[in-house]
């Protein structure tokens, strides 16, 4: 699909949610400028796939407090 940035940004909710079901790509001066693609929750990372590189006495609790101390 391909939208203006004027009509993305109007609508900014509807082509997120749209971005799931397919690649949305944005123009400005009918020029390609960008283009979202939207993931399946399968394709976020998790706190089981660092099992074997985290150290087995932090839980994931302390790892999200460290996360957000960084921001």
């Amino acid at each position: 699909m391909i939208i203006t940035a004027l009509e993305f940004g109007k609508n900014l909710n509807k082509y997120l949610e749209l971005s799931s079901k397919k690649d949305i790509i944005i123009t400005k001066d009918d020029v390609p400028i960008a283009k979202i693609v939207g993931i399946q929750e399968k394709e976020i990372p998790n706190i089981e796939s660092l099992f074997g590189i985290l150290p087995s006495d932090i839980d994931e609790e302390d790892i999200l407090k460290e996360r957000a101390a960084t921001l």
